[in-house]
């Protein structure tokens, strides 16, 4: 009876044994990209960095608004550049644990024929108030290189600037094609944007024309 009752206890702290061992634990799945960043991403990257380096006074429970980037000039414009790069921030803050208030947002979704909105720039669809500590924004300005970029954070009631970054982002890095040295002439700068001008259309002097008439008509 004791032998049974010994095998017994024996084989059910066995079966206790195995559940208590931990499960092999797999390693992490990561998935790899073999995209390289661009050199605006990169450029923005880094100035996220810079600006959590700097922060002062910021916790992670402090309110963050982000506004859109702005062109240095006038301080009321801006592009769709300026603004992805507000966006950009937005996944910088959110991704690293701070609050960010996203202020666009009506509270509905409205539908239409051509999609369903949850955000908007119409200052008649927004309505309430928002608890925000900290506006984060930033201002650029063209260069013949590239474009310079500042960014700051600061207080919404004090106004005192509590974090900084700074940056600059090159031509190769805003055009849709690799500049080349040739092309310097014919690209310029609009709210933020490259823009390739097209080459002026000049009518050629009677001098030009008769020395083109000896090589072959003008047209």
């Amino acid at each position: 009876m004791n032998k049974r009752l010994l095998t017994g206890l024996l084989a059910i702290w066995g079966l206790v044994g195995c559940a208590s061992q931990p499960l092999p634990e797999h390693d992490p799945i990561i998935v790899y990209s073999d995209q390289e960043p661009t050199q605006l991403v990169g450029a923005i990257d880094d100035m996220a960095r810079q600006l959590f380096a700097t922060r002062k006074f910021v916790t992670l429970e402090t309110p963050i608004a982000v506004t859109s980037f702005v062109e240095l000039k006038s301080l009321q414009k801006t592009s769709e550049l300026g603004n992805q790069m507000a966006e950009s921030f937005v996944h910088h803050l959110q991704a690293n644990g701070y609050r960010v208030i996203e202020y666009k947002a009506p509270g509905y979704i409205k539908v239409t024929e051509q999609g369903d909105y949850a955000l908007s720039r119409d200052y008649q669809d927004l309505t309430g108030s928002f608890e925000i500590d900290y506006i984060l924004t930033g201002t650029y300005s063209s260069v013949p290189q590239g474009m310079m970029v500042n960014v700051r954070m600061f207080a919404a009631e004090s106004k005192i600037v509590v974090a900084t970054a700074q940056g600059f982002i090159p031509n190769q890095a805003l055009a849709k094609e690799p500049i080349k040295n040739t092309d310097h002439q014919a690209l310029r700068m609009e709210h933020g944007s490259l823009v390739r001008s097209e080459p002026a259309l000049t009518v050629p002097t009677t001098e030009q024309r008769s020395d083109d008439d000896e090589e072959g008509d003008w047209l």
